[in-house]
């Protein structure tokens, strides 16, 4: 329990003193056309949150855990300077890969090729995944909350695992602390250096746990369903339409209920319970027999299928209703001219 206080202790307290200091004003998020937020909001929340683990971390007193924590820390420095001075795309790649090959080699080896270039392709991708769904108040944070708390209750249930819970909830426990200020309206972002670095650990976790036998491999797929999904069909999409698919965009599905008049709450909520579902599935479904599972999963794939095509077909109607609009209010526009120029014009005797 110590180690939960101290993480939850130090995010909180080096927020509080962040947001008090010039560096509010440092490292920012100015609204733009693409942003879903209102004014210039400090975006260096992912600081509390780092540290908030690595103390909490140090305090479990784990040597398995060194290496996870100096890759994170790594991470976040990388991310922290791009939140500074927006680093070339290559540079904040080129770090992801070397960080992610380092955790590969040392966790697993890279004997089997096919797995270890899986593995890194799968650790970069949740790096950038959590980083691309980082764009709603409470949205990546709680999402953190809900997933975390999911593999610590696996590790318990599955390999009575303590040091596992332990370090997950210390996750949870620095997240928590920084959601104080990032519940709509928001205070404070979580930046890049948070968004990466919790993606890092997200995917570390992952195969830590199929490694050791707590889960299959499909299981934190599940419960980051939400957010992989979205993401994922996000990028295809955007990729398939010949858009850059780095740069900033406001096409998510998250994004898109609140474009259509969605509330933040609203939709942040309506993830929470999606993520609340798809980890008790996932849950409930590691003692199940194969049959069972396939049908679970099946089915749950086809839900959020379901969900995705709802939402783009409400989307297509809602885009198709502003264009109606916009072409009614210039007809009606150059109507009045009309009129205008009419009543103007000079009549000849």
């Amino acid at each position: 329990m110590a180690s939960l206080f101290l993480a939850f202790i130090t995010s909180f307290i080096s927020l509080q003193l962040l947001l008090k200091s010039p560096w509010r004003k440092r490292v920012v998020a100015y609204e733009d056309e693409r942003s879903m937020h209102k004014g210039v909001i400090p975006r260096f929340g992912g600081i509390g949150i780092i540290l908030g683990i690595t103390v909490g971390w140090l305090m479990l007193g784990v040597d398995s855990w060194w290496l996870l924590l100096l890759l994170g820390l790594s991470i976040a420095f990388i991310s922290f300077l791009d939140d500074l001075y927006q680093l070339p795309v290559w540079i904040r790649l080129a770090a992801q890969f070397i960080m992610s090959a380092v955790f590969v080699y040392f966790e697993f080896g890279f004997s089997v090729f096919s797995l270890a270039a899986l593995l890194l392709i799968s650790i970069v991708w949740m790096v950038n995944l959590y980083n691309f769904m980082d764009g709603l108040d409470g949205l990546a944070g709680g999402m953190a909350v809900f997933g975390f708390s999911t593999f610590a209750v696996a590790a318990y249930l599955a390999a009575n695992d303590i040091v596992m819970l332990k370090a997950a909830f210390v996750v949870v426990a620095a997240t928590l602390a920084f959601l104080r200020w990032n519940m709509h309206p928001a205070r404070l972002f979580l930046g890049d250096v948070g968004s990466t670095s919790i993606g890092f650990i997200a995917a570390a976790f992952s195969f830590y746990g199929w490694r050791e036998g707590m889960w299959p491999f499909w299981f934190p797929v599940v419960v980051f369903m939400p957010f992989i999904a979205d993401a994922t069909v996000t990028l295809l999409k955007r990729f398939f339409n010949g858009e850059n698919i780095w740069q900033a965009h406001n096409k998510h599905y998250y994004q898109r209920l609140a474009r259509m008049g969605w509330s933040h709450p609203s939709v942040s909520i309506a993830y929470y319970v999606a993520m609340a579902c798809s980890a008790a599935l996932a849950v409930l479904l590691l003692g199940s027999s194969f049959a069972i599972q396939l049908i679970g999963l099946g089915s749950f794939a086809v839900l959020i299928s379901v969900v995705f095509m709802l939402i783009d077909w409400r989307w297509h109607r809602f885009q198709t209703q502003g264009i109606s609009q916009s072409q009614r209010s210039v007809q009606n526009f150059e109507a009045d001219e009309g009129f205008v120029k009419e009543s103007n014009s000079v009549i000849p005797l």
